[in-house]
């Protein structure tokens, strides 16, 4: 399929909890969302610039392989558990300007996935109550400043082989 554009799903599907477009490479935009939305996957969607949704009530949100996205959906907050960013290396919330107000927003944060994030080089205001952190192949990584006190699982290492182990 060749969809560039989907949009109006808030109105098509109101009750919509999950949603996963995996593997759509050509789809550049994604908006109206249905804010009923606990877990959207768009794993893969290489061509994804866009997500124009606000989604409060979501606990997972999957964009790994998502190159080409600049910018995460709104109100992302409170409902977050799980975060997987792999390969998600233009992302403006990652700017060191951003971290700090956007994971502040995310206070029930578990899991964060960073993986092959080769331009990221700062990290800092993470959530506290983050339990697994994932910075694979994060090879330009020299700064993590976070107290992490539940933290049980942190995979680091800083070429892509290792992390497949």
């Amino acid at each position: 399929m060749n969809l560039k554009t989907l949009s109006y799903l808030s109105t098509s599907f109101s009750s919509l909890q999950v949603l996963k477009l995996s593997g759509w490479t050509s789809l550049e935009s994604l908006s109206s969302l249905p804010s009923t939305l606990i877990t959207l996957g768009l794993a893969g969607c290489r061509s994804l610039q866009t997500v124009d949704a606000s989604l409060p009530a979501l606990q997972i949100l999957g964009l790994q392989g998502c190159t080409n996205l600049k910018k995460l959906p709104t109100a992302l907050g409170a409902s977050m558990l799980d975060l997987y960013l792999d390969e998600c290396d233009g992302l403006e919330e990652l700017l060191p300007s951003n971290q700090a107000s956007f994971f502040g927003e995310l206070s029930c944060l578990e899991v964060l996935d960073l993986s092959h994030c080769t331009s990221l080089k700062t990290l800092s205001s993470l959530p506290t109550t983050l339990r697994q952190l994932h910075l694979c192949d994060c090879r330009n990584l020299d700064i993590v400043n976070a107290s992490l006190p539940n933290l049980e699982v942190l995979h680091w290492h800083q070429n892509a082989q290792a992390c497949e182990n």
